[in-house]
């Protein structure tokens, strides 16, 4: 369920480095091997100025969930080049998944001083608005004036996500439809809608939101969960079981919906 830093294939990876770089020998060598960490680690020793291959290592202790390790390598590619924009956001992301949202906001920072971009703005007015700062609203005008209409979607959800955290549902529920508006497949803006809904025990509208979008997206693990979660506070046990297995159906390790059927005496 987690997004890859950057989507890429690590063997795709190799080839195409050892093709531009290294031999075909090379590249059979790195194909054979079975240690993924060695051979990355042995390719950036011949290749020091290539940061797709760092990323790709610092996925890699992603992945595992060793954030320690990620962040210290993060660390050691900004010391060897503290102008790379890109690093700096790699490491905002890994504190902010590691929890630590006061070095992630920093980092973020830094790499909008090094290269200003919407991507990073996005970041940034998303834990503001999780964190009930009226600062996102501004933020996301300011991206929506000076990058429309590529990031409209996101814009008006963070601004939903706000309104919907300071109570404002009336707001909250506006910028999540318009979401929607722009990109009806947008099951991030279906997903915060029916959560404003079920915060204020509106569990029949929530139940409509969702069940559209597990029409529209019927893999759509969160979904199912929220689906679950608003049939149980109706008392519809049996419904909300069946909701909780599907979401797990497409998420087996997805912990909430298996906590809620454990409760529920499954």
């Amino acid at each position: 369920m987690k997004n890859k830093i950057r989507h890429v294939f690590f063997l795709l990876v190799l080839l195409q480095i050892a093709c531009n770089n290294s031999s075909n020998e090379e590249t059979k060598n790195i194909q054979s091997s079975d240690n993924k960490i060695d051979s990355l680690q042995a390719f950036i020793k011949k290749h020091p100025d290539s940061l797709i291959l760092k990323e790709n290592l610092i996925q890699y202790y992603r992945d595992l969930n060793e954030y320690n390790k990620a962040i210290e390598l993060a660390d050691k590619y900004i010391v060897e080049d503290s102008l790379e924009a890109r690093l700096m956001h790699i490491k905002a992301v890994l504190l902010l998944e590691n929890k630590d949202t006061i070095q992630a906001l920093k980092f973020f920072e830094k790499s909008i001083e090094l290269k200003s971009n919407p991507e990073d703005h996005l970041y940034v007015a998303s834990i503001y608005a999780a964190q009930k700062n009226q600062e996102c609203v501004s933020l996301t005008d300011s991206i929506i004036k000076n990058y429309s209409p590529n990031f409209l979607k996101e814009s008006f959800l963070i601004k939903g996500i706000y309104y919907s955290g300071v109570n404002d549902i009336k707001k909250a529920l506006f910028f999540f439809d318009k979401a929607i508006d722009v990109d009806f497949t947008f099951m991030e803006a279906y997903r915060e809608k029916a959560k404003c809904f079920i915060q204020n025990k509106k569990y029949n509208e929530a139940i409509d939101i969702l069940v559209k979008a597990v029409t529209l997206k019927n893999n759509f693990e969160e979904g199912y969960y929220l689906l679950g979660q608003a049939y149980e506070k109706q008392n519809k046990k049996s419904e909300a079981i069946d909701a909780y297995q599907k979401a797990l159906l497409y998420a087996p390790d997805y912990y909430e919906p298996a906590m809620a059927l454990k409760r529920l005496g499954l």
